[in-house]
């Protein structure tokens, strides 16, 4: 094992390290040579062994103002990655205390012991703000370092607004529609062609990583967006999932209609509480909708490149559902 937080110059704090995200990002940091810090609600577990120090683990909420600030000693950078995902069952009140008020906390505490920079992992939802509490809470905390950041003139804010993200260990609407295709329960779908950006989940710290390297302006609204750079469309997301589990698709085909009226069933069911999910009208008019501005990125991260596609992580994608017995 490296050496700890303590022992290097090179230290940086990840908050939500056991996430689907965070566990990606603490390892991109340990192959960059980084020596790692973590702050989580979940205590030390094996699977950090030989990546963290289990000194260097301080567990707590993100209330803790004392505790943040001391797990912020003498660290470089601060990667925030903790927070309510987009597939959580949680009210306004609820996303804006984790993804809003847990913010300001570790924002404060970071500036507080005299971190150099802060990245945050928001949203690329942020521009559509009606469409969920998620959104919404993303964006009152973007709000909030934006305003507040302007006036620190030691900590620099850097906002990444990530794509749907991919990888082994996924947790988004695309996973239970993959389950259903594994098992064979999944007719083909019509023909949609909604371009979706996406970014996979070791691309994504990647770029989290460059960005913490970078010699960006210090100004108000420093973020940017992060894609792989491609054109999914669902049509091409089901392609790469018979391919990979070396299938053809099958014959049945699901029509728009009958998409529709799956979807209206979900929502039914959600809104009179039967069941949780995150299929319903919402995700049925983004399906057979295609808006352009989805790949117009205002805010590209420059310079920075993909490696890896939706095709490319499929294979492993599909490993990891094995793993857990799908």
């Amino acid at each position: 094992m490296g050496l700890s937080a303590r022992e290097s110059n090179n230290r940086v704090l990840v908050t939500g390290a056991t996430g689907f995200i965070g566990t990606q990002l603490v390892r991109s940091l340990v192959e960059h040579g980084y020596c790692v810090r973590v702050y989580s609600r979940r205590p030390f577990n094996a699977a950090f062994c030989g990546l963290v120090d289990e000194r260097d683990w301080f567990k707590g909420g993100l209330d803790q103002q004392c505790l943040l600030r001391s797990a912020c000693e003498n660290v470089d950078t601060v990667f925030h990655a903790a927070g309510l995902a987009n597939s959580s069952f949680c009210d306004l009140e609820e996303f804006l205390k984790v993804n809003v008020e847990g913010t300001k906390t570790v924002f404060l505490a970071s500036a507080d012991a005299g971190v150099s920079k802060f990245i945050f992992f928001s949203s690329i939802l942020v521009s559509e703000t009606g469409t969920s509490n998620y959104a919404k809470s993303k964006k009152s905390a973007e709000d909030f370092l934006f305003s507040y950041s302007s006036n620190c003139h030691d900590t620099s804010v850097v906002v990444l607004r990530p794509a749907t993200v991919y990888g082994p260990g996924m947790k988004n609407n695309l996973v239970g529609f993959m389950r259903l295709v594994k098992k064979g329960l999944m007719p083909s779908l019509p023909i949609l062609k909604r371009r979706l950006p996406m970014i996979s989940a070791k691309d994504l710290c990647e770029a989290a990583i460059f960005s913490s390297e970078a010699d960006i302006p210090k100004s108000k609204g420093t973020a940017f967006t992060v894609t792989d750079g491609q054109d999914y469309t669902p049509d091409r997301i089901e392609d790469a999932l018979y391919r990979s589990l070396d299938r053809g698709k099958p014959r049945l085909w699901i029509p728009k209609s009958a998409l529709f009226f799956g979807a209206l069933c979900a929502q039914v069911l959600n809104v009179i509480g039967i069941t949780r999910n995150q299929i319903g009208l919402g995700l049925y008019r983004k399906l057979v909708s295609d808006e352009p501005k989805d790949n117009e990125i205002e805010f590209p991260l420059q310079n920075f490149l993909a490696t890896a596609t939706l095709e490319s992580e499929m294979p492993s994608i599909i490993a990891s559902l094995e793993e857990v017995g799908s």
